[in-house]
C-alpha cells in the first residue's frame, strides 16, 4: 500500500476542502439568510443567520470567517479522533486549515442586503494561503498571499434560468429563491412538480411537464400569521408554535396553536386541491410535492400530500444554476478558442 503524504494523512478532508472548487450559496430571505458551502456538488456545511438590514460587509465578513473556522476545527477534531496524529518531520508543511471560497452565488429577496453580500463575496473570493513550515524542532510562520482578482458573485434572477421562465408575461417578477427551488425540483425530482416553501411567506410553486415554471401562490407564512395575531389581539400571549394533541383546543394556548398550524395544513390542502382541478396533470399520484423552508420541519409531517422534505432545496438549486452557467461560460470560451484556431483543440503542454 502506498504511503500517503503527511498532510493528506493528518488533514485529509480539510486538505481537499482547501484545494477543491468551493462554492458558497447564499439564500437571503426576509427573516433568515441561509448559507451553504459546496465542495463540487456536495453540500458540506450549512448555516443560518438573521437577515439584519444595516449590517456592513465588514461585520458579515467577521461572522462568516468565524463560522468557517469553527467548521474546519470541528472537521479537524473528528479526523484526529479517528486516526493517530503523525509526528511532523523536518521540512514538512503543517497547514493551518482554511476554507477558500472560489465562487459565490446569491439569491436575494432583500435588495438592501444584496449589495452588502455582493461586497462581501468579492472579499471572500480573494485567495490567501497561510502555512507553518517545520524545520527541525523549530516552527517558522510563513504567510503567502496569492494575488487573485476577486470573483464577482452570481446574482440569480429570471435570466439565470431563461428556459424555465421565458414564457411568463413578466419573468423579472419571479423571486430568485423560487427560481432556485424550481431548478432543483426539476433536476432532483423530475417534472411536473409542486414545491411548498414554508418561510416568512408560504409559497406554492408549480413546474409543468416540460420543466417550465408555471407560476405559484403566495400567502402569509406560519410565523408571520402568528406574529400578526399576537400583535393585534391584546389578550393573546405570545407562545411557541407546537402541534397540539388534537384539533379541538381545550385551552387558549392549544386553540391558538391548532388554528395556526392546522389552519396552515387546511390552507395547503385546499390550495393543492384547487390547483389539481385547474392543472389535471398535477393530480397524478406520481407528481412529487416537495416541502422546504425554515418552517417545513414543523408543517410538512402534517400534510399527507407531501412526498419529499428537502431542507436545502433552495441551496441545491443555487448550486445547480452556478454549475450550469459556469459550464456554459466554459463552452463559450472553448468555442471561441476553437474558432480562432480553425476548430483545432488548444495545445496543452
Amino acid at each position: 500500500m502506498e504511503k500517503l503524504p503527511y498532510v493528506a494523512l493528518r488533514f485529509g478532508r480539510i486538505y481537499s476542502m482547501m484545494n477543491a472548487n468551493m462554492l458558497l450559496a447564499v439564500d437571503i430571505g426576509n427573516t433568515q439568510t441561509v448559507l451553504g458551502l459546496f465542495d463540487g456538488s456536495e453540500l458540506v456545511h450549512t448555516w443560518r443567520l438573521a437577515s439584519e438590514v444595516g449590517r456592513t460587509s465588514d461585520e458579515l465578513r467577521v461572522t462568516i470567517l468565524q463560522l468557517f473556522e469553527e467548521a474546519v476545527r470541528n472537521q479537524q477534531a473528528e479526523e484526529l479522533a479517528q486516526a493517530p496524529v503523525p509526528i511532523p518531520r523536518p521540512g514538512e508543511v503543517d497547514p493551518i486549515p482554511q476554507i477558500e471560497v472560489d465562487r459565490v452565488v446569491i439569491a436575494s429577496v432583500v435588495p438592501a442586503l444584496t449589495f452588502v453580500w455582493k461586497e462581501l463575496a468579492r472579499s471572500l473570493t480573494a485567495v490567501t494561503t497561510i502555512q507553518n513550515t517545520v524545520s527541525g524542532d523549530a516552527y517558522y510562520g510563513v504567510q503567502t498571499v496569492i494575488e487573485v482578482a476577486p470573483e464577482p458573485p452570481l446574482i440569480v434572477s429570471a435570466q439565470s434560468a431563461e428556459e424555465l421562465t421565458a414564457h411568463l408575461q413578466n419573468p423579472a417578477e419571479v423571486g430568485a429563491d423560487r427560481i432556485a427551488n424550481a431548478v432543483a425540483a426539476k433536476a432532483l425530482y423530475g417534472a411536473p412538480a409542486i414545491v411548498l416553501d414554508f418561510g416568512t411567506a408560504t409559497n406554492i410553486d408549480v413546474i409543468d411537464n416540460a420543466g417550465r415554471y408555471l407560476g405559484g401562490i403566495i400567502s402569509a407564512g406560519v410565523q408571520t400569521s402568528a406574529d400578526a395575531l399576537f400583535q393585534t389581539a391584546a389578550r393573546l400571549p405570545v407562545m411557541d408554535l407546537k402541534v397540539p394533541p388534537q384539533v379541538l383546543g381545550t385551552t387558549t394556548k392549544t386553540a391558538v396553536q391548532s388554528g395556526i398550524l392546522h389552519g396552515e395544513v387546511a390552507k395547503i390542502g385546499g390550495l393543492l386541491y384547487r390547483l389539481q382541478l385547474e392543472q389535471p396533470n398535477l393530480a397524478d399520484a406520481n407528481v412529487p410535492i416537495i416541502a422546504t423552508g425554515g418552517m417545513a420541519p414543523l408543517i410538512a409531517p402534517m400534510i399527507s400530500q407531501v412526498t419529499h422534505h428537502d431542507e436545502h432545496l433552495t441551496l441545491k438549486g443555487l448550486q445547480i444554476i452556478a454549475s450550469t452557467l459556469s459550464d456554459q461560460t466554459t463552452d463559450t470560451t472553448n468555442a471561441g478558442t476553437n474558432a480562432a484556431t480553425g476548430g483545432a483543440r488548444p495545445c496543452v503542454t
